[in-house]
């Protein structure tokens, strides 16, 4: 066994003007395109050497100390100190910013030469070493005698814009993998379009959901003229059958779920204040089940959850004040409870809420993203939440419009993306019910998903290599496409702008959109955008199947599953994460090769599961979630 004291060692870095500083910590640093040519995998593989450090602030002779916590490869052999170039008044500012007034930083050390990252071929200046500092580069050259700390020549943001923190797992990820890769650009495009329909009136959101358990997503409207349903046949094309199943409501918001444990899915219909059932007969026809509910405020956002008996499901109703937990009893009646918020926790405006696992313990928690941060309520095995505890005290400044729950950093714990008027967030899940917002984190996230009125998301796939991806709908602009990289540092997927593409579905989303979502509409494996544009009509814009992979496990619940289950999948030694799979919908978890995917969830009781599904072709694998029958 190796004794941890081999793996730390004391450098002394000589900062002869870092007493004079002032620390700051809101510097921000100019981002860059994604360099085409230089991927962290080069840099793992050109550095002999890579470091986990600890930076610690200069004593009283103006020294650092930066002590090597671990080796994720080689050592470090160096005898000489290490100076900061401190004349170098843009390297000062960086410097203070990256230490922000704290003691000890931790930092990743790299040795090598890595002059292939060098976007101009035309600097000779090559840095004999890179030093990362959360999202801050600098570079260590020759100074005589001692390591140079400089500014960055090579523009290392271009080859990861993330943080420190997730650039050692993407380190200790290619480490293990031989074919691992961290992608440049997404891959694939657009390569076909549908028009289903003209929308009257405002549009206020769209979902795909597997309404008649045949495996094919219809495409669900929320619209003030009336909602609409629409179906694909054998053919290939969709048919609106509202009038079919007596589709009779103009929601604000909806959402569909088992609410009388017949194994069908239901419909609940929010407009405003008022929320209404829509129970699904044997004969394929949707009727009233007794009385509508009046909310106590205007709903902002439906999700489900499971009820205590674990057969149906309940909705969580969220409000501007506070999420109001909404069930029927066995002749469908509704009734109300509101959950329950500290006087000092509940100033500010509520968004949408998210339902789902967010603890790993097979039990769904609510989190509301407010105005004023985030609250988190947590769920129990009775079906009841507890008090609001902040998560998150980041203040957002205007009330939350949309939240989208996924597995970015690939670690099995649900983050969230929230977006508002003043633009996106993105919130690392800590465990233990806290958050931590992390945008400037993001890669490109953090300039490219600002400046628009954003009405709706998704998670997805878009290129099904295993990674979380997501999009965003605009009111006012083009739908924004995002791809990971991987541990939660994002690319603008170019290819994928509408901008780019002269199919006429995506033309006509220039103008902003209404709603949108995605999800596999055609059932070739890859996964399409459903929008509603901003003059009403309702376009698909197909992915073209025969660029990039379209394998992967598409995911669905059994109908007897009430509320939302976390699943999480493995392609050979990578982590996929944990995605959220909704009744009635599917998540896919997507694969480059041929070969086998493990997927893991729980039951309501807790007991893990595992199954491992061989991916040759597109796949669909339906989980097994509640308990035998004794």
């Amino acid at each position: 066994m190796q004794r941890r004291t081999r793996a730390r060692r004391t450098i002394r870095l000589s900062c002869s003007l870092l007493v004079a500083m002032v620390w700051a910590t809101n510097l921000s640093t100019a981002r860059a395109l994604i360099n085409p040519h230089y991927t962290p995998v080069d840099l793992y593989y050109q550095s002999p050497a890579i470091l986990r450090v600890q930076i610690a602030g200069p004593n009283d002779r103006a020294e650092m100390a930066v002590t090597v916590v671990k080796a994720i490869k080689g050592t470090w052999s160096e005898k000489r100190s290490l100076r900061a170039d401190m004349t170098d008044e843009q390297l000062a500012k960086n410097l203070k910013a990256a230490l922000g007034g704290r003691k000890k930083v931790p930092a990743l050390l790299f040795s090598g030469d890595f002059s292939g990252a060098a976007m101009d071929n035309g600097d000779n200046d090559t840095p004999l070493g890179m030093l990362q500092v959360g999202t801050r580069w600098f570079a260590l050259k020759d100074g005589g005698g001692h390591h140079l700390l400089s500014r960055d020549p090579l523009d290392m943001h271009t080859v990861w814009a993330g943080s420190d923190e997730m650039l050692q797992r993407v380190m200790e990820y290619v480490a293990a993998d031989v074919r691992a890769d961290v992608p440049t650009k997404v891959g694939v495009a657009w390569g076909g379009q549908l028009k289903l329909a003209d929308v009257n009136g405002k549009v206020n959101g769209c979902m795909a959901v597997d309404v008649f358990d045949d495996g094919r997503p219809c495409l669900f409207v929320s619209a003030e003229s009336g909602d609409r349903l629409f179906r694909s046949d054998d053919g290939g094309t969709f048919d609106d059958v509202a009038d079919e199943i007596g589709l009779d409501t103009k929601s604000t918001h909806a959402v569909w779920g088992d609410f009388n444990a017949d194994g069908r899915l239901d419909l609940a219909s929010c407009r405003e204040r008022r929320l209404s059932i829509r129970l699904m007969g044997t004969d394929g026809k949707l009727a009233a089940a007794g009385d509508d509910v009046e909310l106590p405020g205007a709903c902002v956002g439906l999700s489900l959850f499971a009820v205590a008996d674990g057969k149906r499901a309940g909705l969580v109703a969220a409000t501007a004040e506070t999420p109001v937990l909404v069930t029927t009893d066995d002749n469908g009646k509704l009734s109300w409870r509101a959950c329950r918020i500290p006087t000092e926790a509940g100033q500010g405006q509520g968004g949408p809420c998210v339902v789902a696992d967010f603890g790993g313990d097979a039990v769904a928690d609510i989190l509301q993203p407010r105005s004023n941060g985030l609250l988190f309520f947590k769920g129990s095995a009775s079906g009841t939440y507890s008090l609001a505890t902040v998560a998150c005290d980041f203040r957002l400044g205007d009330a939350p419009i949309v939240s989208i729950c996924g597995d970015y950093d690939a670690d099995g714990l649900l983050d969230l993306l929230v977006v508002g008027k003043s633009g996106c967030r993105t919130f690392v899940n800590l465990g233990d019910g806290k958050f931590r917002d992390a945008l400037f984190e993001a890669g490109e996230v953090q300039y490219n998903a600002t400046g628009a009125d954003v009405v709706a998301g998704a998670n997805c796939d878009v290129n099904n290599d295993g990674r979380q991806d997501f999009m965003l709908f605009c009111a006012d602009t083009w739908p924004r496409p995002f791809f990971n990289r991987g541990f939660r540092c994002f690319g603008f997927a170019v290819e994928l702008d509408p901008q780019r593409c002269d199919l006429q579905a995506a033309r006509a989303t220039k103008a902003g959109q209404q709603a949108g979502t995605m999800a596999d509409f055609n059932g070739d494996g890859a996964q399409d955008m459903a929008v509603v544009t901003a003059q009403g009509e309702v376009w698909l814009l197909l992915r073209d199947a025969d660029q990039g992979s379209r394998l992967g496990v598409t995911v669905a619940l059994p109908r007897d599953t009430p509320g939302p289950i976390t699943v999480s999948g493995t392609d050979g030694k990578r982590s996929l994460g944990t995605r959220l799979v909704p009744p009635g919908s599917t998540v896919l978890f997507g694969k480059r090769n041929k070969g086998p995917i493990k997927l893991q969830w729980k039951r309501q009781s807790g007991t893990q599961e595992t199954a491992q599904v061989i991916v040759i072709r597109p796949t669909r694998f339906t989980l097994t979630h509640q308990e035998p029958s004794q």
